[in-house]
């Protein structure tokens, strides 16, 4: 009834990924990610384990969705960074 963390990895796998893979998914083995996974699978592995660094550039383009996200927050009084505890099982904490 909930999607695990493998769901969403294996979701993420499916949109940014649109060809064969010649290594499994570095979530379906333990250790360092194997020589040939996909650049897209290598860094989203590198923010799950916040080894991950950087900004984009002042003008970079960014999708919609980074403006629609950054509405949300601002509507939920969220201020980035930030620790938020919510219960997704919880219908009042859902948005």
């Amino acid at each position: 009834p909930t999607p695990l963390r493998s769901d969403w990895l294996d979701a993420l796998a499916g949109s940014l990924v649109s060809q064969a893979l010649d290594v499994p998914l570095p979530w379906t083995y333990r250790g360092r990610v194997r020589a040939g996974t996909d650049a897209a699978l290598v860094e989203v592995m590198a923010v799950l384990a916040d080894d991950a660094v950087g900004e984009l550039a002042p003008g970079t383009p960014q999708p919609p969705l980074v403006a629609a996200v950054d509405v949300e927050l601002a509507a939920l009084g969220i201020v980035l960074p930030s620790q938020v505890r919510i219960d997704l099982l919880d219908p009042a904490q859902r948005p």
